[in-house]
């Protein structure tokens, strides 16, 4: 078998999610020079309810009730 193209879209896979996480962490130094970080940190905190919505409607994941608990759990702690 050969590895080679798989090492190969690892490592593209890798580089690509250091871009991506690059270019998160600029948007959130970019949002806090814009905004208060009251402001900021409860819109960061529901990323997770964002990805989790994404996943179940998009993607057409099954996200447990447990998931689901954890999440209003998340939300209700950022809540202002």
């Amino acid at each position: 078998m050969d590895w080679t193209n798989t090492v190969g879209c690892a490592q593209s896979l890798c580089a690509n999610r250091v871009v991506l996480l690059a270019i998160f962490f600029f948007l959130y130094l970019a949002s806090l020079s814009w905004a208060d970080i009251s402001f900021v940190m409860p819109l960061t905190a529901m990323s997770f309810i964002f990805a989790a919505l994404l996943a179940k409607f998009v993607l057409k994941e099954d996200v447990s009730w447990f998931a689901g608990s954890g999440l209003s759990h998340r939300g209700r702690d950022y809540h202002c």
